[in-house]
């Protein structure tokens, strides 16, 4: 294939990236999109703007909190301060933040190829990054994901750089500065989304595995003093203040994401673990708790394994739904039942509920930001009710397997197999941590699509015998 010109190079990385734009400012526009947490995020982000504090007004007064963490509020009201009120100017910077996330996906590309097919690697992870409908549609909703993206996306790029560095897979001259960024980085990201410290975690799997002999040892130490010490350096400040504020040290929230005072659903997020596994199902039950009735009739027969258990059930929901209140009482009826449900079928909690969410997170058509149903069965009814409804649910269904079928492959074709060996591991392990969540959204796998889209250019990284790119 002929060599790809600098000019030629130049052309396409720019034409991807405004397309990337563009497509993202046309579904910010087209489909604004405010969720269950945005409220939350904005009564904290007023709080910035108006009070100087991190707190919430809990009985007239002003509360120090930890119930999210600080970077996305503090984003908001970065945007409220530079804009004014409102929300579009937000999803605007979230559309040219994701557009950054684009070219990042291209350099992660690079890093996985050989030195004569970086340039091709970028414009292919570049493009498949723009293009992707998934990453794209939350740029219009007020959630951390756009931003969590973008740093996720620069802490493996500083990752993967400075581990080549030290490899000889890449020319770097400042490999522990680059590791120190990375942790610095991944650090700053667990401000959007506190699960972004993955990426150092796949790194210490992948890395124990590849350094295991004692000559490796040494290096391995570094390598986890730099990323620990970036880590530290950046979540310091959030900790102190914690300390400060709140009388403890503590750097992640709550794992219910409670508020001070607010009971957390321990025992009702247990007895879900048992058997809820679909996006539907959060909707109809985890996002209803305490806020309107829970319905038995609409229970799959996955929740219950005998009619006593489903009148036991039903007891419980019809003392929740006569004041939309979980008393401990009434939490510990539900926790009584995972444990009896987990007793009788321990694989079924451990094993099979989280596999079914995994492949529910996965396999996804990700329509939950967007007017349509996602319903495609039976096909006939379907396409006679609503095929638009049809065909877009079947087109974003095939989009998403395309996306993670591209990446499989890529990640066998990749040059440097260390490198996508650490971006399949934060896949495994981000896949692992989500299906515990009380509430496995197929938003918490959106992430890792730019990682998607590195692994994927692979396929389209060809021999280029021009002048070599600077990964």
């Amino acid at each position: 294939m002929p060599a790809l010109s600098i000019r030629g190079f130049r052309l396409s990385l720019g034409a991807a990236l405004v397309v990337g734009l563009i497509f993202r400012l046309w579904v910010a526009s087209s489909y604004p999109y405010e969720a269950g947490d945005t409220p939350l995020y904005e009564r904290l982000a007023r709080s910035l703007v108006d009070h100087h504090a991190y707190a919430l007004e809990l009985d007239g007064q002003l509360v120090p909190v930890n119930v999210r963490m600080p970077g996305y509020p503090a984003f908001l009201a970065v945007c409220h301060a530079l804009f004014g009120p409102g929300f579009r100017p937000v999803r605007v910077v979230q559309a040219l933040i994701d557009t950054l996330t684009c070219l990042l996906a291209g350099a992660l590309a690079a890093l996985l190829a050989a030195a004569d097919q970086r340039r091709r690697a970028i414009l292919a992870g570049a493009w498949l990054a723009a293009l992707c409908p998934f990453t794209t549609n939350y740029t219009a909703a007020i959630l951390a994901e756009t931003i969590g993206g973008f740093w996720n996306a620069a802490a493996f790029v500083l990752l993967l750089y400075g581990i080549a560095s030290l490899t000889g897979e890449a020319q770097g001259r400042r490999p522990y500065a680059a590791l120190v960024g990375a942790g610095l980085t991944a650090g700053v990201g667990c401000y959007f989304r506190p699960e972004t410290p993955l990426v150092l975690m796949a790194a210490a799997v992948v890395l124990v595995v590849v350094w295991w002999r004692p000559r490796d040892w040494p290096r391995l130490v570094r390598v986890g003093l730099a990323l620990g010490l970036g880590l530290v350096l950046a979540l310091a400040p959030w900790a102190l203040r914690n300390r400060l504020a709140l009388g403890r040290f503590e750097v992640l929230p709550p794992p219910a994401a409670n508020l001070p005072g607010e009971m957390a659903p321990f025992g009702f997020n247990a007895w879900t673990n048992t058997w809820l596994t679909t996006n539907q199902e959060i909707y109809d039950y985890s996002f209803k708790v305490e806020d309107e009735p829970l319905e038995v009739e609409s229970l799959p027969p996955s929740a219950y394994d005998s009619p006593e258990e489903k009148r036991e059930v039903a007891r419980l929901f019809a003392q929740h739904n006569e004041d939309f209140t979980l008393t401990p009482e009434l939490d510990g009826g539900f926790a009584r039942l995972a444990r009896e449900r987990t007793a009788r079928n321990p694989l079924r909690t451990y094993f099979f509920v989280p596999l079914a969410r995994v492949l529910a997170m996965w396999a996804s058509p990700r329509l939950e930001l967007l007017p349509y149903s996602g319903e495609v069965l039976p096909i006939r009814q379907s396409l006679e009710d609503d095929p638009r409804d049809f065909w877009v649910s079947v087109l974003l269904f095939l989009a998403d397997l395309a996306y993670i079928a591209l990446a499989l492959v890529g990640l066998f074709r990749a040059r440097w197999r260390t490198g996508a060996a650490l971006l399949a591991m934060y896949v495994l392990l981000r896949s692992a941590l989500i299906t515990q969540m009380p509430g496995p959204e197929p938003r918490y796998v959106v992430i890792a699509f730019p990682l998607l889209a590195a692994l994927a250019a692979q396929l389209w990284a060809e021999r280029d015998r021009g002048r070599p790119v600077a990964s």
